[in-house]
């Protein structure tokens, strides 16, 4: 049994190693002869960089994930459902997020777009009909389950979207969330999504390069929307498939989560245009504050490494289950709360 264990582990690292290298080869080939493939970011007044760049990095992931999964499909054809809708949507999300990078594509487009992708993949997928939290099941009546699967997995696609502005911030938290997730599902056994987790590691590992600080490219939303309805996908998955606890992917995906969300409804209960473009994430007001990119990643790394082992003993089912939630939840509160300090500190000096 160790031995086979050995072996698939084997499997996994080459697997991260060939799609790093893959996507690393791609998206030096794009940068050093953009011509017109990658879209210019130029800066605006909420932008956080201040020279134009090349935005787009996300062609790399999605062509290596691609490949990938294409590779998976022949080594487990019985798996053909699962990897082709999740080839397909990806896939599908990165030409969105292509073509409103290149042309910026009106807001109901791009909704409508993730929606229609959305409701494809969960009716090729099913729904979450048992939602798990820290040990709770509830029951879901097959509509509600229904609309709160889409609409999980277009909130999703857009908050990757909406997080994705500062250096190697996505990209890096995307390395650690695929891996954590490779581990969840080497737990259940299934090796064909291990590897895709792997895969999807590598695919981004090979952009992180050159989209830390200081970035040659950005993700673009061509990366930010694939990537996240990438993580959508697997959260649907595990949770159908395996009963891994919603719970725990709401820690693993914490704080990306937890920034969106409370930024969002901020935003709504203040009567703002929350549609609209705008600067106050609470990453966005970090490095507005003075915090550098490359220390704001490496300290949300920090943060979601701790998240990771908590979600991690949700998904294990590790008694008390309820307190993991409960002190992700509280422990992103404090951050919050220090970030709103350091704001106005900084502020006042100023």
């Amino acid at each position: 049994m160790d031995r086979i264990a050995g072996n698939i582990l084997l499997i996994a690292s080459l697997m991260l190693v060939c799609v790093t290298i893959l996507s690393f080869m791609i998206i030096a080939l794009l940068i050093r002869n953009p011509s017109g493939k990658l879209a210019v970011d130029h800066p605006n007044d909420r932008s956080l960089h201040g020279k134009p760049t090349l935005k787009g990095a996300g062609v790399a992931i999605i062509v290596s994930i691609v490949a990938a999964v294409s590779f998976l499909l022949l080594s487990y054809s019985k798996m053909y459902v699962f990897l082709g809708t999740f080839g397909c949507c990806v896939a599908a999300m990165g030409v969105l997020g292509w073509l409103d990078d290149h042309r910026n594509l009106e807001i109901r487009v791009r909704l409508l777009t993730q929606s229609i992708v959305s409701v494809a993949a969960i009716g090729i997928l099913g729904s979450v009909s048992e939602l798990s939290l820290s040990g709770y099941t509830l029951y879901l009546w097959l509509p509600v389950s229904l609309i709160l699967s889409i609409v999980f997995l277009i909130w999703m696609t857009n908050l990757y979207n909406f997080m994705d502005g500062a250096d190697g911030f996505v990209s890096s938290q995307s390395i650690l969330i695929s891996l954590v997730a490779a581990y969840w599902f080497f737990i259940h056994g299934d090796t064909a999504v291990m590897l895709l987790c792997a895969a999807i590691g590598g695919a981004t590992t090979g952009v992180v390069v050159f989209n830390w600080a200081p970035a040659r490219v950005f993700l673009g939303d061509t990366g930010s929307l694939a990537l996240g309805m990438t993580f959508g996908l697997l959260a649907v998955y595990g949770i159908t498939r395996y009963d891994i606890s919603f719970s725990a992917f709401l820690l693993l995906y914490g704080l990306l989560l937890y920034d969106a969300t409370v930024t969002l409804a901020r935003r709504v209960l203040m009567g703002e245009r929350f549609w609209n473009a705008h600067s106050t994430h609470y990453y966005q007001r970090l490095i507005r504050a003075g915090i550098s990119h490359s220390k704001l990643a490496i300290i949300a790394l920090g943060v979601s490494l701790y998240l990771a082992m908590l979600a991690t003993l949700d998904m294990l089912s590790i008694k008390p289950e309820p307190l993991w939630l409960i002190i992700g939840v509280i422990s992103l509160s404090i951050l919050a709360v220090i970030t709103n300090r350091y704001e106005r500190v900084r502020r006042s000096e100023s």
